[in-house]
């Protein structure tokens, strides 16, 4: 009833009453908690684009405002469904949440080596969001963020059959003809998705080209199959394929395979074309920018131009962070983890430090399975610790490094490294006379004991599914404390159940720390 309520103060008041919405209009209803102001400036911004009022990608940039990590608009999304559970506008935010979640919960590592509980929680969020992403397509299939629901979902799910599937892509190139739409369908032929592979792609160039609106004139089937092939993760074989069809085309959407084609040629008179690319481009395509940056010759113009870039990317994520706090695009841009082949030369103060170890936790917050944040976390506790006691609060973030990191060599040796260090310097202040800043039962039970602990959880690993990538023999080489410590275990006789207890006995279940000040910073509080 109350859908039609709002919808009917949408139909009955003038139109210029109602001006476009804009995405920073919308996020404001979203801190505001405006649920009713929401719904009818979804229902307003669909009919504008089937009117041809707002692009189609107007439309789907508020739906990506509401796709943020901040945590009032998650619980915004959240009331808006339970307010309007049978609203298409609130179901296809809901959808792309929970496939925002999933991500963050699975992490980027390859399945093999993403730990069952994530993999499990990441099946089960795609599941329940194709399942409501197809509730709201069926209701409204002209809304195109609702059809992009179900084609993204299904690269994941994999609910509908082939032929089910290529109804629904013909359905919306019928009623909401676009190239978003395209290039979305065009991931289900990608191999690592199960896709048949480029052959795919020209399939769907052949049947859909000649009917995309949004695009300028001359999209032929060869501009498509370039345009969709360059522009998704296409193999060598796929770029090949759409190289061939490439010859002298300049139309605007074959711009990446012409950066491409400089790349690899390398000619110098090429630089200006890749600098021209690079003179405004955004954080969204940051992996293609840094690609095509290290294939030029480093003169001061274009020196000055990447620090430029540096500097635009950098306020970009300092001005994104604040609305979508957990965002790993803008937290690896803020860390500093991209290289552009000049010497940026970043000075970390006080604030900086501070920052860091800030957007750090947060990683491992919110991506609770991947082992690389806890690690990452840990590892920076290690390096500003000041005192002995500083350096054991690393161990909540190394154990559940271990712990989702099913115990490879890389996130057990953190922990050795940290307590091998600790009883070093415990035995260093010992024999020179200076206080120490453990007392020997912490050094036992803090320090020794947990070392013997995950030294059989090291061994243990080493000798049934060896790391070639992190060699055993080398760790020892590069902290010869490890071994000094293991044998005066021994030679003390300590630790006796670490040492000699079932190995199923010493794995550790994940920790949940204590994050303080989370949120500092963040919109809206």
């Amino acid at each position: 009833m109350r859908l039609f309520f709002v919808l009917g103060l949408f139909l009955f008041q003038p139109l210029s009453a109602w001006a476009a919405v804009t995405p920073e209009a919308l996020r404001e209803m979203a801190y505001a908690g405006d649920i009713d102001g929401a719904e009818a400036a979804f229902a307003q911004a669909h009919a504008e684009s089937l009117e041809g009022t707002i692009s189609y990608n107007d439309l789907r940039e508020l739906v990506t405002i509401l796709i943020a990590s901040h945590p009032d608009v998650i619980d915004f999304v959240d009331a808006w469904m339970a307010e309007y559970p049978d609203s298409p506008y609130a179901q296809t935010a809901y959808a792309f949440q929970m496939r925002a979640t999933a991500w963050r919960l699975r992490g980027e590592s390859y399945a093999g080596r993403t730990p069952p509980e994530a993999m499990q929680a990441f099946r089960d969020l795609q599941n329940q969001g194709m399942t409501i992403a197809l509730e709201a397509y069926a209701r409204v299939p002209d809304y195109v963020p609702a059809s992009d629901a179900v084609i993204l979902h299904q690269l994941t799910t994999k609910r509908l059959d082939w032929d089910a599937f290529e109804i629904i892509v013909a359905d919306v190139m019928a009623i909401t003809p676009n190239r978003g739409s395209l290039w979305r369908a065009s991931l289900l032929t990608l191999p690592q998705w199960g896709g048949v592979g480029h052959r795919g792609v020209q399939g769907l160039c052949e049947h859909y080209a000649d009917q995309i609106p949004d695009v300028e004139d001359g999209y032929t089937v060869d501009v498509c199959i370039v345009d969709l092939i360059h522009t998704t993760s296409s193999g060598e074989a796929a770029q090949a394929f759409a190289n061939r069809r490439l010859g002298t085309l300049t139309h605007p959407n074959v711009l990446l395979a012409r950066l491409r084609q400089a790349r690899d040629r390398g000619n110098p008179e090429d630089d200006a074309l890749i600098l021209s690319y690079l003179a405004d481009v955004g954080l969204n395509d940051r992996f293609n920018a840094t690609n095509l940056a290290w294939q030029l010759r480093i003169t001061d113009e274009a020196e000055a131009q990447l620090r430029a870039m540096d500097a635009r990317w950098q306020a970009e994520a300092e001005a994104g962070i604040i609305h979508d706090p957990y965002s790993k695009d803008y937290i690896d841009v803020l860390l500093g983890r991209y290289n552009l082949p000049i010497a940026l030369g970043r000075h970390f103060d006080a604030a900086k430090r501070a920052q860091r170890d800030l957007l750090e936790q947060r990683l491992a917050a919110s991506a609770i399975f991947d082992a690389g944040a806890w690690a990452d976390v840990g590892l920076a506790k290690r390096g500003s610790a000041r005192s002995s006691a500083d350096m054991l609060l690393a161990d909540p973030y190394y154990i559940n490094a271990m712990h989702y990191g099913n115990y490879a060599q890389e996130y057990t040796t953190g922990l050795l490294a940290v307590k091998s260090d600790l009883f070093a310097v415990h035995q260093m202040l010992i024999e020179s006379g200076q206080p120490t800043e453990l007392t020997n039962t912490q050094i036992e039970h803090d320090v020794l004991c947990p070392l013997a602990r995950v030294d059989r959880l090291f061994v243990e690993k080493c000798e049934t599914n060896p790391d070639p990538h992190h060699p055993c023999s080398s760790f020892e080489e590069v902290y010869p404390s490890y071994r000094v410590a293991m044998d005066y275990i021994v030679a003390e006789g300590m630790c006796e159940a670490e040492r000699n207890a079932p190995i199923e006995d010493l794995l550790y279940e994940p920790v949940r720390p204590a994050f303080d000040e989370l949120h500092l910073g963040i919109a809206n509080r």
